[in-house]
This record gives structure tokens, sequence and C-alpha cells, in this order.
């Protein structure tokens, strides 16, 4: 799926080129919207971090290639990222619905225009995407009875967390679901669950 995720990347970048004018030049890049300085109230914490291996590529001798090495860099640690949520999409739809239903899906989602297109390029939305398919997958795992700091609770949280570092709106829709658990055994379930809400917050 890594390798098939670069292949489209690359077979479709004619597609994806934005503008930036911001700098006294113009200049034909694939970075997404996140990047752009009038989206400056957006998060940055994202396009930082999948920055850093091209810092760190920068203390090489990499003579020619430098520019062409640092800059796919982001692209390499960016698809890694969503090639993980790709195979928590597997693991929640093979928990829902079975093995054969959870091929289709996959398959589904890898030729669907959407993902190929844009969910590839160094966008948040696709990163919070596969937290949530990842979250949602532990959350199906959890009993009826939640444990207090249970492995599939304690995954769940984190990231749930990450997401919300990277995306504070990315929040807003587990509060319904955090409610619906805790209407399943309110004695029961709403410490546990009141804390990893705690935990998420703080």
């Amino acid at each position: 799926m890594y390798i098939y995720k670069h292949a489209t990347k690359v077979s479709t970048s004619d597609k994806m080129i934005e503008k930036k004018s911001y700098w006294n030049r113009k200049e034909d890049v694939l970075l997404s919207w996140e990047w752009y300085r009038e989206y400056g109230l957006r998060n940055h914490l994202y396009p930082l971090a999948i920055s850093l291996p091209g810092q760190l590529l920068k203390l090489l001798p990499l003579g020619s290639w430098s520019k062409t090495v640092i800059f796919n860099s982001m692209y390499v640690t960016h698809t890694a990222i969503i090639t993980v949520g790709d195979l928590y999409i597997y693991r929640l739809a093979k928990l829902l619905v079975g093995r054969e239903c959870a091929v289709v899906t996959v398959v589904s989602h890898l030729l669907n225009e959407h993902v190929v297109r844009f969910v590839s390029r160094t966008s948040m939305n696709g990163v919070e995407g596969a937290l949530a398919i990842g979250a949602l997958y532990y959350f199906h795992r959890l009993p009826q009875k939640v444990q207090y700091f249970s492995r599939d609770l304690n995954l769940m949280t984190l990231l749930i967390t990450v997401a919300f570092v990277g995306r504070s709106s990315s929040l807003a829709p587990w509060i319904p679901i955090a409610a619906l658990k805790i209407a399943e055994n309110p004695a029961h379930n709403f410490g546990p669950v009141a804390v990893a809400g705690l935990t998420i917050a703080l």
C-alpha cells in the first residue's frame, strides 16, 4: 500500500499543482493549503512535524540531489502515516463486517479518486481521518463495561489527543460518541470515559 500511494501521487502530481505567490517569485509545489500564510490560524504543528526529516537531511552532503531529496522527504513521511490509517481501515472493517468485506473496503478506498489525488498531499485532513479510523477501531473493541486505563481505551485516547493537537475541531464528533458509551452503562462507564476526556483536554 505504501508503494502504491507513492506511485499514484507521482502519476497525479500534474493535477495537484498549486501556485504560491506570497514570496517574491511564484513556485509550483505540491503542498496543501495548510502551508499557506493566509491560513495562519490553522495549526502548523503537522507541517512542522513532517518537515523534520528534511531538516536532518540538510546536514548530509547530497550535492545536486539535495533539494529533491529534502522536498520529497515530506511526502515519504506523510505517506507512511497515511498507510497506517489504511491498515486501520482494514482492521476496523474486519472487526465490524468480516474479512471479505474488509478487503473490498480497502480496495475501494485505494481506488477512490479523492484519496488518490488529495489525501496523498501533505495535509492534516488525511492524517486526521487516519487517526479517527484508528480511534474508532479501539472504540469498537471497548467492552460494555469500560475499565479504567484499559489498553484499548488508552490507545483510543492517544489517537484522539494527537488528532486534537493537530486540528482542534477533530474533537467535536467524539462528544456524542462518548455520550453514547456512557449511556450503555452510566454507573460504570461515566468514570473511565470522563477520565479519558480530561486526559485529552489536558
